[in-house]
């Protein structure tokens, strides 16, 4: 994986936005390896991972996951 800083503003063919990391975040939040991509992970405010979602996400889903986490849902 090559890790570029910015945001890349158009992947063809079709234009969509999105934020790349700068620097690999796995060893700082000893982050799992992941067997596909795209993977979404939930980190709470102490640095634990939560949560490792596997595939394309939603924001309702990833809302309703940490609402989960938090003992709302």
């Amino acid at each position: 994986i090559t890790w570029v800083t910015g945001v890349q503003t158009c992947a063809l063919p079709i234009c969509i936005t999105f934020t790349v990391l700068a620097l690999d975040p796995a060893e700082r939040y000893d982050l799992p390896h992941s067997e596909a991509l795209p993977v979404t992970y939930i980190i709470d405010d102490k640095g634990k991972v939560r949560e490792q979602l596997l595939g394309e996400q939603t924001a309702a889903g990833v809302s309703q996951r940490l609402a989960v986490l938090r003992g709302e849902g």
